[in-house]
Parts: C-alpha cells; sequence; structure tokens
C-alpha cells in the first residue's frame, strides 16, 4: 500500500508536471506569435522608411535639376547684359561719329556754319563711319 501511494504520488506529480510544460509551451507559443507580429510591424516600418528615403532622393533631385536651369539662365543673363553693354557702348560710338558728320552741315546763320565748298571733314566722317 506505500508503494501504491508512492506510485500515485509520482504519478500525480509527473502529471503537474506535463500541465507545466504544456502551460509553459503555450506561453512559448503566444511568446513566438507576438514576436513574430514586432517583426512584421518593424518590417512594414522599414519600408516605410525606405519608401520616404526614395521620395525624397527624387526631390532632391529636382531641386538640383532646377538649381542647374537656375545656374544656366543666370550664365545667359549674363551674357545677353555683357552683349547689350557691348552693343550699347557701340552704339554711343556711332553716335558721336554722326555728331561729328552731322556737325559740319549746318544752316545758314548758325554760328559755325562750315564755309562753301570745304567737304574733306564730312568725307573723312563718313569714310570713319563706313569703315566701323
Amino acid at each position: 500500500s506505500s508503494a501504491a501511494k508512492e506510485i500515485k504520488e509520482l504519478i500525480e506529480a509527473s502529471g503537474r508536471q506535463v500541465q507545466d510544460g504544456s502551460s509553459l509551451a503555450s506561453e512559448a507559443g503566444q511568446t513566438m506569435a507576438e514576436v513574430t507580429q514586432a517583426v512584421a510591424r518593424v518590417t512594414g516600418i522599414v519600408e516605410e522608411i525606405a519608401t520616404a528615403s526614395a521620395e525624397q532622393t527624387r526631390g532632391i533631385e529636382q531641386v538640383n535639376q532646377a538649381i542647374v536651369q537656375i545656374d544656366q539662365v543666370t550664365q545667359q543673363n549674363a551674357s545677353l547684359v555683357s552683349e547689350a553693354a557691348n552693343a550699347s557702348r557701340a552704339l554711343e560710338e556711332q553716335g558721336r561719329e554722326l555728331s561729328e558728320v552731322v556737325a559740319f552741315f549746318r544752316l545758314p546763320g548758325e554760328a559755325g556754319a562750315a564755309g562753301a565748298g570745304t567737304l574733306a571733314a564730312p568725307r573723312r566722317a563718313a569714310h570713319k563711319l563706313a569703315t566701323a
């Protein structure tokens, strides 16, 4: 009877240990499911970060393209300003030369009217304009 009691206690202890093991296995399964869900959430976050980084890269590329275009337009404008300044100087010089040519021809009665028969000065000025 003592042996039967001892066997019964061993069987009950073994049953409790099996139940404890089953509970631990169930808890481990739940923990593994939670870890799997957490990994899935982290994966989603990483994918969102990658998408945002790609969009940011495209935005930066567009900004760079705009800056290159602005630089090109600025250089074109500087070139046009230089050309306009050169044209202005050339027109100013031509205006001075034209004033010299026209200065020879004065109406009668004006101070400094040219003498009759003196054509050398206008010819020099006209030649100067033609060769400019």
